[in-house]
């Protein structure tokens, strides 16, 4: 079996992995420690010139086995390529969000972002550095239990094979609060693979596991997503 028949044979077997995992773990904790979400977003990327990018995007979120709105979102990022490889951003989100009291509150939250991306052969792989803060735009009813400053650290690898239009993306990150003594208090792994449209934009897939550290009764949900990204280049 070659190499490429072979990378597309595991990247089909783990999705479908992850996938039956979260449907079985979904049936037996569900009421306690585990949710099946679903995330979409529609996104409008500009590219200016060779480095610096621009981008809208709205977004919404589904929880409780995606039958309740858990968050409508509207982003605006800029990034802008430094050097061969390192890119450095940042980005502005409002948020309709659901409280724990099942009350939405409107919250703003900003990014600070650093990257690094390396090419061996057809093997993308990228470490991207974040800081983000999120606060609620009501400051006199803010919910203290709710952190609002977090460092993030995420390791992505693409690989690109030969005649084969989904590409697997795999990529792993963890989560700081830096608002209490509990250090990384949340991981996420999520699979992917998009697909590009000629003239028409790229739609795009994942499954994610997304995990709770360092408390007593952790929880684990499950994302799946649907995104859509259209780009123009207004540069010649």
């Amino acid at each position: 079996m070659s190499l490429k028949i072979s990378i597309k044979v595991l990247f089909m077997c783990s999705l479908l992995s992850v996938c039956t995992t979260g449907m079985f773990a979904q049936d037996s904790y569900s009421k306690v420690t585990s949710d099946f979400e679903s995330w979409h977003s529609v996104r409008l990327k500009a590219k200016f010139n060779k480095k610096f990018t621009a981008s809208l995007e709205q977004g919404m979120r589904l929880s409780e086995n995606s039958t309740t709105l858990d968050q409508a979102l509207t982003e605006i990022g800029i990034s802008y390529k430094l050097t061969k490889g390192l890119e450095v951003g940042m980005g502005t989100r409002y948020i309709y969000d659901r409280t724990k009291n099942d009350n939405y509150e409107n919250k703003f939250r900003y990014n600070l972002d650093a990257s690094y991306k390396q090419e061996v052969n057809r093997l993308d792989l990228q470490l991207r550095l974040r800081f983000q803060n999120k606060k609620e735009l009501d400051w006199e009813n803010v919910d203290l239990d709710d952190p609002s400053s977090y460092f993030r650290i995420k390791f992505q690898t693409n690989y690109n094979i030969k005649n084969w239009k989904l590409d697997p993306e795999i990529s792993a990150e963890i989560f700081r609060n830096l608002e209490s003594n509990g250090g990384f208090d949340k991981i996420r792994y999520t699979i992917a693979t998009k697909y590009s449209f000629k003239n028409a934009g790229d739609i795009g897939v994942f499954y994610r596991m997304e995990n709770e550290l360092n408390t007593s009764l952790p929880k684990t949900t499950y994302i799946a997503g649907l995104k859509y990204t259209y780009t123009i280049k207004p540069y010649k």
